[in-house]
């Protein structure tokens, strides 16, 4: 639950500076009794993390900021006095944010400098990420990392909760990227990320979103069937619920993987993603070597992410713990394997 207006771009209401912050921080405070503890006529919906405030750094091409309408200094001492009153008011709870543009600038700064030299803390770092290239996402789980490290912080869960595909927000080029999020081509790049995040020390990564949006990869607007970008989510499913995650290695150039047991039944999601690249465009078969028990019989069925509600299977050889498969550029596959 984000405390704090959503960004403005028009008309500006509530993304001024708070004239009491303490007062901010006790209306903050009954919010979160309404919705979690039935405070006046309220809920008891168990909401755990607090997200305090939006994109305090986000800067349009005109040098304005839809998001925080006043000082960086004014941000700093908003935000250590809210998310001090509401970690006191409420320790059982993950009070944190404050959902930057991105892990490491000049607010970032400045921040977790004056949370350092007053002692406090938060209990989440949380930051956005839209980019073209699968790789950026991963610097800024890195840049995280460093940050946070720098000023004392390590450990501290870190949430990654808006990222998708962007080539420019202004013009043709933001016109090509939301043509891409709809497309075969953000399909893999949401799997590619899912990848590569999942290897890191990244806790949480939120896809930005599955509503009714310009930015919508999984479902069709208006008829909300399926879409092509829906299927890395079911396939991450699966692996999830396999329960544990495995490791890839040596994967080729433009190629990226997830993997999961249970130590009977695995599964890999595979992808492959070039900015630059041209759908469709073939390489040579994939070899891959499974770690799988050589003396061990195996089932495998392979699935191709398409724009279907259901996908169909291809079974597929394992030989000495090893297959091969056709992965053209932007295409998903999903491998099941069972043990006989």
């Amino acid at each position: 639950y984000r405390l704090g207006a959503a960004i403005e771009h028009l008309e500006k209401k509530g993304t001024f500076p708070p004239k009491d912050n303490l007062k901010w921080a006790r209306i903050s405070e009954h919010i979160i009794r309404h919705y979690n503890e039935g405070w006046a006529n309220g809920f008891e919906y168990g909401i755990e993390y607090w997200e305090i405030w939006n994109e305090p750094d986000c800067c349009n091409p005109d040098g304005s900021n839809p998001c925080w309408q006043g000082t960086n200094e004014q941000f700093v001492e908003f935000f250590c006095t809210a998310v001090s009153y509401l970690r006191d008011k409420f320790p059982n709870l993950k009070i944190g944010g404050p959902a930057f543009c991105g892990p490491e600038g000049v607010l970032q700064n400045m921040l977790l400098a004056e949370m350092k030299k007053r002692g406090i803390t938060m209990d989440f770092y949380s930051y956005h990420c839209y980019a073209s290239k699968p790789e950026k996402l991963y610097e800024f789980i890195l840049g995280g990392e460093k940050i946070l490290e720098k000023y004392g912080f390590s450990g501290m869960e870190t949430i990654l909760n808006e990222w998708n595909y962007n080539c420019g927000w202004l013009g043709d080029n933001f016109t090509r990227g939301i043509d891409t999020i709809l497309g075969q081509k953000g399909a893999a790049f949401t799997a590619a990320c899912m990848s590569l995040a999942q290897y890191s020390s990244l806790d949480m990564l939120m896809y930005y979103d599955a509503r009714p949006s310009a930015y919508i990869g999984l479902f069709k607007p208006y008829t909300l069937k399926i879409n092509v970008g829906y299927h890395p989510f079911k396939m991450f499913g699966d692996l999830a619920l396999l329960g544990t995650c495995a490791a890839v290695e040596n994967l080729p150039e433009g190629v990226y993987a997830v993997a999961a047991t249970n130590g009977k039944s695995h599964g890999v999601m595979l992808t492959r993603f070039k900015d630059e690249g041209k759908e469709g465009e073939c390489a040579a078969p994939i070899v891959l070597s499974l770690g799988l028990d050589s003396s061990k019989s195996y089932t495998a069925k392979l699935y191709y992410a398409e724009d279907a509600e259901t996908l169909e299977a291809k079974e597929i050889t394992i030989d000495e713990g090893m297959t091969a498969l056709s992965l053209p550029m932007y295409s998903v596959a999903y491998i099941a394997i069972e043990e006989e």
